[in-house]
């Protein structure tokens, strides 16, 4: 979960709005092959509370968009299917 929370939250010092993972190439290929699971660890790691505040909700949908950008490389079968994702942006 700590990788989840890796991607959402920035470094320390650096301000959420200005902390983009999708452009540090590692994180990007890494976040495009995870479809679902991005979905599965921020339910796991966020209370809903949490995901009320707009600059991370931002940085959530950004990374959910980016999971599923490229669906043949997500490397688990189960997480070409959005299930959890869609549950998140419902809830």
């Amino acid at each position: 979960m700590d990788a989840v929370k890796s991607r959402v939250e920035p470094p320390a010092g650096i301000p959420m709005k200005k902390w983009y993972p999708e452009g540090i190439a590692i994180l990007e290929n890494s976040i495009s092959r995870s479809g679902d699971s991005i979905g599965k660890g921020i339910a796991r790691v966020y209370p809903r509370r949490e995901l009320r505040n707009p600059d991370r909700l931002e940085r959530v949908l950004s990374l959910r968009r980016l999971s599923f950008s490229v669906p043949t490389i997500i490397t688990n079968e189960e997480g070409k299917t959005p299930t959890v994702t869609m549950l998140l942006l419902f809830a």
